[in-house]
């Protein structure tokens, strides 16, 4: 699974991101996202606070390193590339889009102006992190005897 697919399921259950370099999303405590909730009402309870100087989101890195199955520093990269690739596009004119949350984009005074987007189903599948180790030695041996090779 993607960040750019994790984020919007982090904002959904925790009425609130924090992406580093760029500010604060918080959604209206009273939206609740499990009824069937009026799309323009959703819209209008997005709000973005401008803060260059946010810093890391510890939630939101736990929060990605468990759904992916990550160590922390892995996790940590790929919000940070996610965010770069964004900051690339704004510094370019483009809209940086954050699925399921709305769209940036930055204006001529160089802050970024927020456009909230449509809500998407979120798909809450989780990786395990633990993986299962297994010996293969018997099986090559078996596949070389079967093949006729003699290694003594």
């Amino acid at each position: 699974m993607k960040v750019q697919d994790i984020i919007p399921q982090f904002f959904y259950q925790n009425k609130k991101l924090t992406l580093k370099g760029i500010g604060h999303f918080e959604l209206d405590p009273s939206i609740s996202i499990s009824e069937k909730t009026d799309p323009d009402r959703l819209q209008s309870g997005i709000h973005f606070t401008l803060d260059k100087s946010a810093g890391d989101d510890d939630n939101l890195i736990d929060f990605v390193k468990r759904m992916t199955g990550k160590m922390r520093p892995l996790a940590i990269s790929d919000i940070e590339t996610f965010l770069n690739v964004g900051k690339e596009l704004l510094n370019i004119g483009k809209p940086f889009i954050i699925k399921g949350i709305g769209s940036l984009i930055k204006n001529q005074a160089g802050d970024f102006e927020f456009s909230p987007g449509e809500y998407v189903t979120p798909r809450l599948e989780m990786k395990s992190a633990e993986y299962v180790l297994t010996d293969k030695t018997a099986e090559l041996e078996a596949e070389n005897e079967s093949a006729g090779y003699d290694f003594t």
